[in-house]
């Protein structure tokens, strides 16, 4: 089996369009916060759109989209596309019918010229991570020599209404293993990884996928123990090897909890450990690309996500404040969805 890089990224979110400008805000005030009003009275409050004005939905999501990529881009690899909702604002506004998740792969393959052949994953919030880790598999497998993978996630209502009617947001901001902790915020964000047989300073060591029927809502301690462990195992890397974890950690109080007791029974005591669900949000179906996407920015950069409330001593883990020096040799991020699904990967600082 080849071994697999982690190349060229992009990402445009609620922090801005640009590297520099969600770096900073990340590290500082983080991004602003909207108020969706329903017809029926109820109201949700999520971070603000991307900033960018258009006169359609498609006309917005091309043009970011292409703000997410790289001028010179190579277009004749496959491409994955990870969302949950795919094109479901374009449908509210009106402006399409419903597609299948594999014709609006097509659909945004043609927005870019693409000349590969285009792919879909959706399984919730974890359809990011699957997609890197099929990405990886293709190049393992000396199937494809380079696979670009797009996570794509821009607002809807009917997936702010349904978070909302089950009464799993926060009317404020989220607080990841904080003592006060209320619930999610939504966010949006496009991003873009390539993978690739070319050696680069991240090499993508393996990963897992698991679909735990315990809870189909939510994640148990045992779920997330074991798409740790099994990321691991495929990786060949020992726990004590992991210096920095990208955990879920999005302000729900009983999976955050799950998640600090998973932690400490793997690890015992944690490596650092890091949530970018207070500065993105919960983009979805796109968190695992654009949260590895602003991990691996951060980590280059040595800028990391404010920590501005008081996190919850009983949990036994807690979020560092500072980035990791000097750079940890191995990484882990794991993603965490609806339907008890739950994936996890490793990654290596080569240098």
């Amino acid at each position: 089996m080849r071994p697999v890089y982690l190349g060229e990224s992009g990402l445009v979110s609620a922090l801005g369009v640009n590297r520099a400008e969600q770096l900073t805000a990340m590290a500082g005030k983080g991004p602003c916060t909207r108020t969706v009003e329903f017809a029926d009275g109820a109201s949700a409050v999520l971070y603000a759109g991307i900033p960018f004005e258009a006169n359609t939905w498609e006309q917005r999501a091309r043009a970011l989209l292409r703000r997410a990529m790289h001028a010179d881009e190579d277009r004749s690899c496959p491409l994955i596309l990870a969302t949950s909702s795919y094109n479901l604002g374009q449908i509210e506004a009106g402006e399409a019918a419903l597609e299948s998740i594999t014709e609006f792969a097509s659909e945004l393959a043609r927005w870019l010229d693409w000349q590969g052949p285009p792919a879909a994953v959706t399984t919730a919030c974890t359809s990011g991570m699957n997609a890197l880790l099929d990405a990886a598999a293709l190049i393992a497998g000396g199937e494809a020599d380079e696979v670009l993978v797009v996570g794509f996630e821009l607002f809807n209502a009917f997936s702010v209404a349904g978070f909302s009617g089950m009464q799993l947001t926060t009317s404020g901001a989220p607080r990841p293993f904080g003592q006060e902790r209320q619930g999610i915020m939504l966010g949006e964000s496009i991003a873009t990884m390539r993978l690739s047989a070319k050696p680069t300073p991240w090499r993508l060591c393996g990963g897992a996928h698991r679909v735990d029927h315990l809870d189909a809502t939510g994640a148990s301690v045992a779920s997330i123990y074991k798409v740790m462990q099994a990321a691991l195992l495929d990786a060949g890397v020992a726990a004590q090897a992991i210096g920095l974890v990208k955990v879920q950690a999005s302000g729900s109080p009983q999976t955050d909890a799950a998640e600090a007791q998973a932690l400490q029974e793997l690890f015992g005591q944690a490596p650092s450990l890091v949530s970018f669900k207070a500065a993105l949000g919960h983009c979805l179906g796109a968190c695992g690309v654009a949260e590895l996407v602003l991990l691996l920015w951060a980590l280059q950069e040595r800028k990391w996500p404010l920590v501005g409330w008081v996190q919850d001593e009983s949990l036994g883990v807690g979020l560092g404040n500072v980035a990791p020096h000097p750079l940890p040799r191995y990484l882990m991020a794991y993603v965490l969805g609806f339907g008890g699904s739950a994936a996890s990967l490793v990654v290596e600082h080569i240098g």
